[in-house]
């Protein structure tokens, strides 16, 4: 790899663990909810067929394992489904919007990598 990149995606990782950390340090005393069964299902879902995908072209199994996982501890707490989901719809403004600028700055982010590694491969 290029050390350039090593570098960026390095220095990514430690600004996402800074920011995680000042968040949950913000939320400490807040009343936590449980885990959203419902999430960890759709999850399992999302993630066997790319599981399957990757195990048949020849790849590792770890994302099937994963969606399996998922799959199960969703479907374990079915019950629970209805307790602690929240439909986009459902959410506060705030959060809805935070939601959609996530969405629209990841798009971009994907696009952009998308660009550069046409770039220099040509």
């Amino acid at each position: 790899m290029v050390p350039w990149l090593i570098i960026i995606v390095a220095s990514l990782i430690v600004i996402l663990g800074i920011v995680m950390v000042v968040i949950s340090y913000k939320n400490k005393g807040k009343t936590k909810k449980g885990p959203d069964y419902y999430t960890f299902f759709i999850m399992g879902l999302i993630w066997l067929p790319i599981g399957i995908i990757q195990m048949i072209t020849g790849g590792s199994s770890i994302f099937l394992i994963i969606g399996i996982v998922f799959v199960g501890v969703g479907l374990s707490h079915k019950k629970d489904w209805k307790k602690n989901h929240v439909s986009f719809s459902q959410l506060p403004e705030s959060k809805r919007k935070l939601g959609i600028g996530l969405i629209i700055g990841l798009s971009v982010l994907f696009l952009l990598g998308v660009i550069f590694y046409f770039l220099s491969s040509s």
